[in-house]
């Protein structure tokens, strides 16, 4: 009987194989004749790799006219190249460090200070570029000087539309009177939001919230100021970064290794910090160490 039995499910095991086979050749068949018939191919699609702000920003110092645009329509702008003696450098002096020696001899480092960058030759490249490629330049990332005339270029052209994160900038706000704006512009958005949100509004709490926070504003000397994020920007800079020294509204990193790029500036440097992760705008933030991956899960 045992003879039996085992005889059957060989046979069975054998019918399967020899049924798996034809079904095989079967879908082969039918896969061939209907590429046949539509003239495709398998074809794999090749993502292009997101540009992160430090790769871009090398690009744009390896570059004779200090840009580079990438495939996303970011406009990467290096900062200042060549020797302490050369013609970059005696821009630098004369447009930051005039107004900043200035500040110091008066003793007053709260006096607000205008850097006027518009003169200077990356400034002119900048805005030549924009112009010529108009439809092309969606977003800004610059490196120190090249952040500083990104930021005066914004606020030229209010008109632009897109966004810019700026790393090393010599900016001057050293009591973050930026960053405090963009903090009471959230609050006043979330306490709007919940007052819209009630069945019942009361026209005078309403009132008075908004003469609480008005005065809070005076008081701060926030009236007039405009916020980073008002204005689409984003300032970065590592501590100790001497050309930042006064920007107290940017957002704050350690570097994790200044002293191997000493020539770089040290903490002024943008290799091995933040930059390596950041890549493109208005994408969600990824929970992801190392590399940027467009395909690893994002934060709900």
């Amino acid at each position: 009987m045992d003879y039996y039995l085992n005889r059957k499910k060989k046979k069975n095991s054998f019918n399967n194989i020899r049924t798996n086979i034809y079904n095989q050749r079967v879908d082969n068949n039918v896969t061939k004749q209907f590429r046949e018939v539509h003239k495709s191919e398998n074809k794999t699609i090749h993502y292009p790799k997101a540009e992160t702000d430090e790769s871009g920003l090398d690009k744009a110092y390896a570059s004779s006219d200090h840009l580079h645009l990438d495939d996303e329509g970011t406009l990467y702008v290096s900062g200042t190249k060549g020797g302490l003696l050369g013609e970059e450098w005696k821009e630098n002096y004369q447009s930051f460090g005039v107004p900043l020696v200035g500040k110091i001899l008066n003793l007053d480092l709260l006096a607000p200070t205008t850097y006027d960058v518009t003169q200077m030759d990356r400034y002119k490249q900048l805005d030549e570029f924009i112009k010529d490629n108009p439809e092309k330049v969606k977003n800004l990332v610059g490196h120190s000087k090249g952040s500083a005339v990104i930021d005066q270029w914004m606020k030229n052209n209010p008109d632009f539309k897109g966004k810019a994160r700026l790393y090393s900038t010599p900016y001057d706000d050293p009591l973050g009177k930026e960053k405090a704006k963009d903090m009471l512009n959230e609050y006043n958005t979330i306490r709007n939001m919940f007052y819209d949100a009630k069945t019942y509004k009361n026209p005078a709490e309403k009132w008075l919230d908004d003469q609480v926070v008005n005065k809070i504003s005076n008081t701060l000397g926030l009236d007039d100021v405009t916020g980073m994020k008002e204005r689409g920007q984003t300032r970065i800079a590592n501590n100790q970064d001497f050309a930042a020294v006064l920007d107290s509204s940017a957002d704050r990193y350690n570097h994790p290794n200044p002293f191997a790029h000493l020539r770089q500036g040290g903490p002024h440097d943008y290799h091995e910090g933040i930059a390596q992760f950041k890549s493109g705008f208005d994408k969600p933030e990824t929970d992801r160490p190392g590399e940027v991956d467009s395909n690893y899960r994002t934060l709900q």
